[in-house]
């Protein structure tokens, strides 16, 4: 369902759904928070970028052990990335750039060897102990 014009929240329904494996709704017009996963535990795939969705992360998406893929890019998310995420074991690509969103990457993700990170916007605010112990130049001379 991706890449149309789908208005409005994302259903709670949505994140009860427990032989759902992938949720494709990225770049439409959804608004609202993300729906919470306590019982998600199928779920393997999840890309809700480019919209418009609000509020925090669910911390009940640490249920969701079996994901690979988490992209909640180009959205409005602000707080915290929550420290449950750290259960997702199986995580090899986490996008959550261009959003509002605070504080340190959990270090249970931040030390991940098999992983592609994609933060870009939210690198300073994510990783700024690093960024202030590590020569990261803004521009190639």
């Amino acid at each position: 369902m991706g890449i149309n014009r789908l208005r409005g929240r994302i259903p709670m329904d949505v994140g009860r759904c427990t032989t759902l494996r992938r949720v494709l709704l990225k770049q439409n017009k959804f608004t609202g928070p993300l729906p919470d996963f306590e019982r998600n535990v199928n779920l393997l795939y999840m890309e809700i970028s480019n919209n418009e969705i609000n509020g925090s992360i669910p911390s009940s998406l640490g249920n969701c052990t079996n994901i690979t893929g988490l992209m909640l890019s180009t959205n409005k998310l602000s707080g915290r990335v929550p420290p449950e995420l750290g259960r997702l074991v199986n995580l090899r690509t986490l996008d959550f750039g261009h959003n509002n969103l605070e504080g340190p990457l959990p270090f249970q993700l931040s030390n991940r060897t098999k992983m592609y990170y994609s933060l870009a916007e939210i690198c300073y605010q994510l990783c700024s102990q690093a960024k202030q112990a590590l020569p990261i130049k803004d521009s190639f001379e």
